[in-house]
């Protein structure tokens, strides 16, 4: 049964008057089920009226019932989130067995303590728009539906353990030029992880890229630049919930925090390459004017999937337009 190592540094205050020495003492958090007994790592001297410091190791083991995880999730929560987890802690044995008076007094220690955060963490260190399309309509012409066929994500974590994000949901607000301009929110879907190198892998579709009241100027820069030119940078901000598969079992990860920057590729104008002209034919002469069917064939080097309707180009000849 799989099973991840921990390890603690604990400190214990004695008010006795007893000197104990050596000891070897495991713990077990209590009601929680988590932790078989935790040993200390080496023998200590428990000294009277005094602070002991020692380390503890024991496992996580695997939790099957949907109340131990929402336990785990909790501690792991408050963890990533700067908050301290509130425990109670009993004693299980110390030292030989056939010292029986020093086991039972062990064993009847309970003792109310916390599992300290380190500070707030910061989890997702970037995110990259592999690929984007971007859906526009009449109706909808600050609202496209939009889409990914490759997204990843790079995080981090302060465990050593396999972390393997299996589902993720996402609330993203979207900035350029220093302006929050719109919202994607984006729901629970399925992910990938590269597990050992810490990435997700997403996709998405059909999702409004909802522009705020009064940004409809700052959309219309954002399109334009990214038009006109090789590569933009989007500010995304928000909050995740992911399902984290673990050795514990899958744990639900909330409101992840995140703040990156994300380049994405421009149109350039579709300038990369010449646009090319083919299969040009006089379809119908009018009296005012000639219909003219041609095939053109225009190159998009950007990682940007744009859709619009009908199109309309003019037709420059040297120079003069018709």
């Amino acid at each position: 049964m799989s099973s991840s190592l921990l390890n603690l540094d604990a400190s214990f205050m004695s008010l006795s008057q007893c000197h104990c020495s050596p000891l070897k003492l495991p713990l077990n958090f209590a009601l929680l089920r988590l932790i078989p007994p935790v040993s200390s790592t080496s023998t200590f001297t428990l000294a009277p009226n005094s602070t002991t410091s020692l380390g503890l190791a024991g496992r996580l083991i695997p939790q099957t019932s949907s109340e131990e995880l929402a336990t785990v999730s909790q501690i792991f929560n408050n963890y990533i989130h700067g908050m301290d987890s509130q425990v109670t802690v009993y004693g299980a044995s110390a030292g030989p067995s056939d010292v029986t008076w020093l086991n039972e007094g062990i064993q009847s220690l309970q003792v109310e303590t916390s599992l300290p955060n380190t500070g707030k963490l910061n989890i997702i260190k970037s995110i990259n728009l592999e690929q984007l399309s971007l859906m526009f309509s009449e109706a909808a012409a600050y609202d496209p539906m939009t889409g990914s066929n490759l997204t990843t994500a790079a995080f981090t974590l302060p465990f050593a353990f396999p972390v393997d994000i299996t589902a993720l949901a996402q609330n993203i607000a979207a900035g350029y030029d220093g302006q929050s301009f719109a919202e994607l929110v984006i729901p629970w879907g399925p992910s990938t992880t590269d597990v050992q190198n810490r990435i997700m892998y997403l996709t998405f579709s059909n999702v409004p890229f909802a522009v705020y009241p009064g940004q409809h100027a700052t959309f219309q820069n954002f399109v334009a630049a990214t038009t006109l030119g090789s590569s933009q940078t989007l500010a995304l901000s928000g909050t995740a919930n992911a399902d984290a598969s673990t050795a514990v079992g899958v744990l639900s990860l909330v409101d992840i925090e995140f703040s990156v920057q994300s380049a994405i590729a421009g149109l350039q104008e579709l300038k990369a390459r010449p646009a090319s002209v083919a299969n040009l034919d006089v379809n119908h002469g009018y009296e005012d004017y000639l219909l003219i069917t041609v095939d053109t064939s225009l190159f998009n080097q950007s990682n940007l999937t744009i859709g619009t309707g009908d199109v309309s180009f003019a037709l420059l000849f040297e120079r003069a337009s018709s």
